[in-house]
């Protein structure tokens, strides 16, 4: 196996056997953290995937190295917990093609944490919840300077960030009494949950089907599609604020009779006509129909939508839980209080609250995977599954889109879009929302804001004077040509996933393209002059 200058003599050194602990290992894991040493690192290349330079630090003594094989052969000979932003561009760095047998775990192909040696490696983008160094720093007051691959003041800074980030990091975390960090802010958030006395009830694996089929994600339509002068408005805290709303399902669950006793069911439902259906339905994507279809929803969802003509034709499965609980009491007070101390807290806290719900709806798997950087045999973990509850989330989500229907009701003649907590409306409806400061209350985002929608999450906002662009799925910087012309072309670093499947290096920066089109399947039915009307679905 080539290994390159010095390769062999690295490869054998810090792949020996060691006693560095499994990376989720629970407790054994947290106590590790709490004894081991800290240190920020970060690597520099040519935008060609060539080391330039890299760099250790541990809050004392700068440690730089002009190649990998020196850089390799430090970290993994040095017993700690090593944190930088993007590792897996940092492991491809140093260690790519197969210079060092490297551990990595990897969750929707997004690396979370790694072994070299007896090192081991943290990601700070998870674990402040997918944000970059810049973000990061400047909620601290630091900045990160400009991009010189080769300078060390650049190289130094970058360290300092990383240092600077990880120690507010742990002393919020401390404060919460979350331990150490590790693994993605939703991890954190279920930590800093359990911390404050709260516990997940038992979920039994028999309601799985219905209780999956009820979670639905949150709701995006175009109404309008002319340009308008708009108002936008957010609702504040939405999903913390449905987390407040009422209890929540525990203890055993049952089979019932009327499903307005019950917690979840699955039945027909006949949605009459109307501007701006109530209910969800899965097909192809998220739609909010018209018509006569099945489906599973929480109750509560459900009894919005026969509150607004609705009709419930066939119950085929209701089931209720025996015991009521209110489990986020204090984990939301404590984190809503928690946001006025400062930027870093309110960011972080925010986070938390808006983490926790995904998390406890999370299923116990990861990809494993231990050789060489270029390895492509990947190994699927089935974790022990723990506070696994889907019905908790699932009754969240539901709360939080009857929450954005009532708005809906409210401003349905002058809507234009909306986007799981957030509604633009046209001039006719501005000053006609109560606004204010409290959780799930409405701010103003936008004013007489100019807006055209293409399709959902693609949209032009002119306001002030400045033109803002949203456009999913492409990088920023080409947002307003991708809305523009239909089409960009940008470069952006090949992942280390894509590039062994396409045996390319990973970490050149490689052209890509993107489109778009009306590709038949809108969540609406477009209307000559741009207005919308729903979907029928059924009979």
């Amino acid at each position: 196996m080539a290994r390159g200058v010095g390769g062999d003599d690295l490869y054998r050194r810090i792949n020996r056997p060691g006693n560095a602990p499994d990376l989720h290992g629970g407790k054994a894991d947290n106590a590790y953290l709490q004894a081991v040493k800290y240190y920020a690192f970060d690597t520099e290349d040519d935008g060609a995937a060539n080391f330039t330079q890299g760099g250790v630090y541990d809050g004392n003594r700068y440690e730089f190295f002009d190649t990998r094989e020196e850089m390799g052969r430090f970290m993994g000979e040095t017993r700690g917990a090593f944190y930088t932003f993007n590792l897996e561009y940092d492991l491809v760095s140093l260690y790519w093609p197969d210079l060092a047998v490297v551990r990595y775990w990897r969750s929707s192909g997004r690396i979370l944490s790694a072994r070299v040696g007896v090192a081991s490696l943290f990601d700070l983008v998870w674990g402040m919840g997918g944000v970059g160094m810049a973000f990061s720093a400047a909620l601290i007051g630091k900045q990160k300077t400009a991009l010189d691959a080769r300078s060390r003041d650049y190289l130094r800074n970058d360290l300092d960030n990383t240092w600077a980030v990880l120690q507010r990091l742990i002393k919020e975390l401390d404060d919460l009494g979350a331990g150490k960090p590790r693994g993605t802010l939703a991890g954190a958030s279920l930590r800093t949950f359990k911390a404050f006395g709260g516990e997940v009830a038992p979920f039994p694996p028999a309601l799985e089907s219905v209780v999956r089929a009820a979670y639905y994600g949150g709701r995006t339509e175009c109404f309008d599609y002319r340009e308008r002068v708009v108002n936008g408005y957010d609702v504040n805290s939405m999903f913390p604020a449905a987390m407040l709303q009422g209890d929540f399902p525990a203890g055993r669950y049952k089979s019932v009779r009327e499903w307005e006793s019950a917690d979840f069911i699955r039945a027909r439902v006949h949605v009459p006509k109307m501007h701006v259906p109530p209910l969800p339905v899965r097909d192809e994507r998220l739609l909010f129909p018209q018509g006569t279809f099945t489906g599973s929803w929480a109750r509560e969802e459900l009894a919005h939508a026969v509150a607004m003509g609705a009709t419930v034709e066939r119950v085929y499965h209701a089931f209720a839980a025996s015991a009521r609980v209110r489990p986020f009491d204090v984990f939301c007070a404590t984190l809503f209080e928690r946001r006025k101390k400062d930027k870093f807290s309110n960011y972080y806290a925010k986070r938390l609250l808006n983490s926790l719900y995904g998390k406890m709806a999370q299923q116990g798997t990861l990809e494993y995977v231990q050789g060489p950087m270029n390895c492509q045999e990947v190994k699927e973990l089935s974790l022990p599954v723990r506070d696994y509850n889907p019905a908790w989330p699932a009754i969240i989500t539901a709360r939080a889109r009857v929450t954005l229907h009532k708005l809906l009701i409210e401003a349905e003649g002058s809507l234009v879009y909306c986007d799981t907590d957030s509604v633009f409306v046209a001039m006719k409806h501005a000053g006609r929302f109560s606004t204010g400061t409290g959780l799930g209350e409405l701010k103003l985002e936008h004013e007489r804001a100019r807006m055209k929608v293409l399709s959902p999450k693609l949209y032009r906002l002119r306001e002030g004077g400045e033109t803002f662009y949203r456009a999913r799925g492409v990088p920023e910087r080409v947002a307003a040509e991708f809305y523009e012309l239909g089409h960009a072309e940008f470069k952006k670093p090949m992942r280390l996933r894509e590039a062994i499947k396409r045996n390319l290096p990973p970490n050149v920066w490689t052209s890509f393209e993107k489109s778009f089109g009306v590709d038949g399947f809108e969540k609406r039915t477009r209307l000559k002059d741009g207005r919308t009307v729903p979907l029928i679905i059924g009979a």
